[in-house]
């Protein structure tokens, strides 16, 4: 006896006119559909995960950027330099004796480009600490930078 596919029946919510226009019963379309209803599926829960990521980062997460041209720069290198990081990058300054005309050598450590995380009152502090190649300090012909702390809460 030859096998005969019946329809599939269809959910009351799709019209009958699409029904029909459907070959439901060829497996490679309806294979399609399946893969495309996933693949749609995926998208939207992307999508609002990244959604639900950007609206917790608005609200809830703290963020402050520092330029090297502010002249609160130097401050927050000295300070993040008290702070157990990893990987240092190093300044280096000559200093001339006024009396005896001798030499010293005085080493400032920060953290280096990158990110960063320290601990501060138990809260903890991303630090991400950008240098562009590009851009310059005209007055000075460094690089300029960029240090960028984040943290949870509003205080």
């Amino acid at each position: 006896r030859p096998v005969v596919a019946s329809m599939p029946d269809l959910p009351t919510w799709v019209p009958d006119w699409l029904g029909s226009a459907l070959p439901l019963n060829n497996d490679f379309f309806t294979g399609g559909l399946g893969i495309a209803a996933i693949g749609f599926t995926m998208g939207v829960v992307r999508g609002s995960a990244q959604t639900a990521t950007r609206m917790a980062r608005r609200h809830l997460m703290m963020t402050l950027e520092v330029t090297s041209k502010d002249p609160a720069y130097p401050w927050m290198l000295g300070w993040l330099a008290n702070h157990r990081v990893q990987h240092l990058t190093v300044s280096t300054k000559i200093v001339r004796g006024d009396v005896d005309g001798r030499e010293r050598t005085e080493f400032q450590f920060s953290p280096g480009p990158g990110r960063h995380v320290v601990w501060v009152q138990g809260r903890p502090i991303m630090i991400t600490r950008e240098r562009s190649t590009e851009a310059r300090d005209l007055q000075k012909g460094e690089p300029w930078e960029t240090v960028i702390l984040t943290t949870f809460g509003r205080d």
